[in-house]
């Protein structure tokens, strides 16, 4: 498995693969039409990011997975909540502490704890670390 940055003749191939998912293309509904231009510029933008990845090496492997985070503030989600748009936000940061504590402690058995416990944590990490250790 390999990853690298979305290009723009990854999107049309990474938007299949969202539209053709069972859950994840029911979020969009008929806004998949849109979604082609809006990844596109997305690329172009310093507040997006879009990543896929490939089961195997070589320029035409094909994409298995695509990954895409945008950076909104409040303002342009209430706009667009304004103008009747869906809206759906993936707040992934919302959970990091619950999920480094989740890793910390199925790992807190195995070398991985010995290896990684010496690397500085961020105050979110160590309040997660600290009430996950056994």
């Amino acid at each position: 498995m390999r990853y690298r940055p979305m290009q723009p003749n990854d999107v049309l191939e990474s938007v299949e693969i969202i539209a053709n998912h069972p859950v994840i293309s029911s979020r969009y509904g008929s806004a998949i039409a849109d979604l082609p231009a809006a990844w596109l510029r997305m690329l172009s933008c310093e507040a997006g990011d879009g990543w896929v990845f490939q089961a195997e090496e070589g320029q035409r492997a094909p994409i298995c997975m695509v990954g895409v985070s945008v950076i909104v503030n409040d303002d342009f989600v209430r706009e667009l909540k304004g103008q009747g748009k869906r809206v759906f936000l993936d707040l992934k940061l919302y959970d990091i502490g619950e999920q480094v504590k989740r890793a910390v402690a199925a790992s807190s058995s195995s070398a991985f704890w010995a290896n990684t416990r010496q690397r500085a944590l961020s105050r979110t990490r160590r309040t997660a670390a600290a009430s996950s250790r056994p």
